[in-house]
């Protein structure tokens, strides 16, 4: 899946829509697209990247 994440102002991930704010930190609330090519067109180009996540990986406890 891909994500919209904001290189300026401390970061973030595009929330999804209808949230309180446009940008969360909060990876499970972000907004999530299935082909790239979706999430470049909703990205604004001056402050925002789109990055792949692996979807399997996300909610994964992390090992010791």
């Amino acid at each position: 899946m891909y994500l919209i994440q904001r290189t300026d102002q401390g970061g973030g991930y595009v929330a999804r829509p209808g949230s309180k704010h446009s940008y969360t930190h909060d990876i499970t609330q972000a907004q999530t697209f299935t082909t790239k090519e979706a999430a470049d067109a909703q990205r604004r180009k001056g402050n925002e990247v789109t990055i792949y996540v692996n979807p399997f990986n996300l909610f994964q406890r992390p090992t010791r």
